[in-house]
């Protein structure tokens, strides 16, 4: 490796000097970062799921499988495979709006205990 020319340095210090550096004050840094963060959580809330209640959903399926009967390219084990699918999510949501409440449970215990006292 031959050593470098002395135009060759000059060149490069020269170069390497004339960079425009750009100095950014601390205040600058912070309002630069509070700035992203706004922005990053803006970005956020477009992006959050609605809550989709059992009703909603099971009515949601019935809608897709009415779609999927009528497509050619479904064969009806697969329309099948979401009918028994739709089927599981009503008997799931009987037996949720079966379980009561803590509140109910509560209020029930209350009920009992006071007709008992009264005894």
């Amino acid at each position: 490796m031959s050593p470098p020319n002395e135009y060759a340095m000059e060149d490069w210090f020269s170069k390497e000097n004339s960079t425009s550096k750009q100095t950014i004050s601390d205040n600058e840094i912070i309002a630069n970062v509070l700035k992203s963060e706004l922005s990053d959580s803006d970005t956020e809330s477009d992006y959050e799921e609605e809550k989709v209640t059992f009703s909603h959903g099971i009515e949601l399926g019935d809608q897709y499988l009415k779609f999927l009967e009528k497509q050619s390219v479904v064969t009806q084990q697969e329309i099948m495979t979401v009918y028994r699918l739709q089927q599981k999510l009503r008997r799931e949501k009987f037996k949720v709006l079966k379980q009561p409440t803590i509140v109910s449970a509560f209020a029930n215990v209350k009920d009992k205990c006071r007709k008992e006292s009264n005894k």
